[in-house]
């Protein structure tokens, strides 16, 4: 993908790869890089803290071993073609996932995870395989004819509608007005190292969805008076599910605090207020390496100040998600953020110690 500098149009960056992965997370995509060097990262704070025309949060750092820059680049994604409105979106993708059905090897992937039949079915889980490519975006094109060249996964291809979605699990993801407005892959293939793709077209000349931040809600009568922030689809449709508790995900731990989920969460707010008529609680649910991943750590502490009056959902540390635990119905509780910040800080603690054993042992070891 490419994307360009809008101050310095000539410059390009480039999305990292499994093989070029941000400097900053380790990962090998959704980040890019500069011909000049700086890093642009989605997921880990440091370095310069910009907002792009999405909404969404990224961090620059300044090319090895150089300074940073007075005022440095700023990064946005490309133009592509203009996007369809989230009611036209809604319309269209529900026509695609009502074409397709779910596989059983999805299907007990999904069961695995905490999905019930009813819920797969509700969320409108589909499969989407190289079967399923004859004459569907044709049907598409036919029934929406002025709307289906700017909804993300439709191109036109030597003069014909085509798709351009990876094949996998297909996730949707709505909006605060529960609108399809997006749809998630869980590729079958991750042989690149990539687990998650976005439907898009942009590679094709076409428009994209961006990063989203999607909103789950319970199938029973939801809570009104708490929404709980995480990140992962499957793990919200879970949380909310087992719970009764509004869920939104957001793309990533550290868009936690991006402008595009302080609106969804101010939207939902207003919304549970309107009809609970008392003050809402925000949940953060971080995964529980928190404790032991620094980047998820500094992630959290952001998300903190930002939500000062939130609380964290807390967990036995051997289950990663807020989903794993309550699947096997481990104890979750909401602690205060100053709790939480002095677990933070014991954390630390344990692991300079750990730290300084291992050190300790191993000058043992080269000694004797």
């Amino acid at each position: 993908m490419n994307l360009v500098l809008s101050d310095h149009p000539a410059a390009e960056w480039q999305e990292v790869t499994p093989r070029t992965a941000c400097r900053q997370c380790g990962k090998g995509s959704w980040c890019a890089r500069s011909e000049a060097g700086w890093e642009m990262c989605m997921r880990v704070p440091g370095g310069i803290e910009r907002v792009n025309k999405n909404g969404e949060v990224y961090w620059l750092t300044a090319p090895h071993g150089s300074n940073a820059a007075a005022s440095p680049p700023e990064f946005q994604p490309a133009p592509g073609a203009p996007l369809a409105d989230p009611d036209d979106l809604n319309l269209v993708y529900k026509l695609v996932l009502d074409k397709l059905c779910l596989s059983q090897e999805h299907r007990q992937a999904l069961q695995k995870r905490g999905f019930t039949d009813e819920q797969m079915e509700s969320i409108g889980f589909r499969s989407f395989g190289p079967k399923d490519l004859p004459g569907l975006a044709k049907t598409v094109a036919e029934t929406f004819p002025d709307v289906w060249q700017r909804v993300p996964g439709l191109y036109l291809k030597d003069g014909r509608p085509a798709l351009c979605i990876t094949f996998g699990l297909l996730i949707p993801c709505r909006d605060a007005r529960s609108k399809i407005v997006g749809l998630r892959v869980r590729l079958d293939d991750q042989t690149e190292g990539s687990r998650y793709r976005w439907v898009s077209s942009k590679n094709h000349n076409g428009p994209s969805c961006g990063a989203l931040a999607s909103v789950w809600r319970p199938e029973s009568a939801p809570d009104l008076t708490t929404i709980r922030l995480t990140e992962g689809e499957c793990k919200a449709g879970v949380a909310a599910d087992l719970t009764g508790i509004i869920t939104v995900c957001a793309p990533g731990i550290g868009q936690f605090t991006s402008p595009l989920v302080r609106s969804i969460i101010a939207q939902l707010t207003a919304e549970l207020t309107q009809h609970s008529q008392v003050d809402v609680c925000l949940l953060l649910a971080p995964d529980s390496d928190a404790m032991t991943n620094p980047q998820v750590h500094l992630a959290v502490l952001r998300a903190l100040e930002c939500y000062p009056a939130a609380k964290v959902e807390v967990w036995p540390v051997e289950h990663k998600g807020i989903d794993d635990a309550l699947v096997v119905g481990a104890d979750v509780r909401a602690v205060s953020s100053a709790e939480y910040r002095e677990r933070l800080i014991a954390s630390e603690r344990t692991e300079v110690v750990a730290l300084g054993q291992a050190q300790h042992l191993l000058e043992h070891a080269l000694v004797h």
